[in-house]
């Protein structure tokens, strides 16, 4: 009895394991990259995500979404046969993005049991500035902004006066700003 009951339970288990590989089933060797530290000089870098179709039937990529327009993708567009290998290749672009990198691809695929998988590539990107750097930027920009200052006049509307407006819309002596008169004539 016992070995009737261990047959059918090994019997329904391989059935059920047979029907799981059914049709096409991708298997990533990641789904997530670090960069680590890059320079934003150094620009546009790139991580292969590679993934083998464990199924029985061919595999297709029908959608790959980066989840920004600093991420490029490309990747295999033809269908990958059973036992075949394919890939999903990620480009970032740090320019002018110093900071921590947390993206991620959507890839979807004529699986009919998975919505789609989310790749992740991190990091952090370094302006490439350093401290010395950002203190001699620093000390610039007071001269700077004095030569400026001696060069030009501030511009000014015709016939208005700089008064200092409180959080009720009028001037101090509690009469209404230049604008708000202008705008109340409009209006009749």
């Amino acid at each position: 009895m016992k070995k009737i009951i261990f047959f059918t339970l090994a019997s329904a288990m391989s059935i059920l394991t047979f029907a799981q590989q059914k049709g096409p089933a991708i298997s990533w060797d990641e789904t997530s990259y670090d960069f680590g530290t890059i320079q934003m000089e150094d620009g546009t870098v790139t991580h292969t995500f590679t993934f083998v179709n464990t199924g029985d039937e061919p595999l297709v990529l029908t959608k790959v979404q980066p989840s920004c327009g600093c991420t490029a993708v490309d990747y295999t567009k033809e269908p990958v046969a059973p036992g075949s290998k394919g890939f999903v290749e990620a480009a970032y672009n740090p320019t002018n993005r110093p900071g921590p990198i947390n993206k991620s691809i959507t890839v979807t695929t004529n699986e009919a049991s998975q919505a789609g998988t989310s790749l992740r590539i991190n990091g952090h990107v370094n302006s490439g500035k350093t401290q010395e750097q950002g203190t001699e930027l620093q000390q610039a920009v007071p001269d700077d902004a004095k030569q400026l200052n001696q060069s030009s006049e501030p511009i000014r509307r015709a016939g208005s006066e700089a008064r200092p407006v409180n959080r009720m819309g009028t001037n101090k002596d509690n009469t209404k700003n230049e604008n708000e008169n202008e705008s109340e004539s409009l209006r009749r």
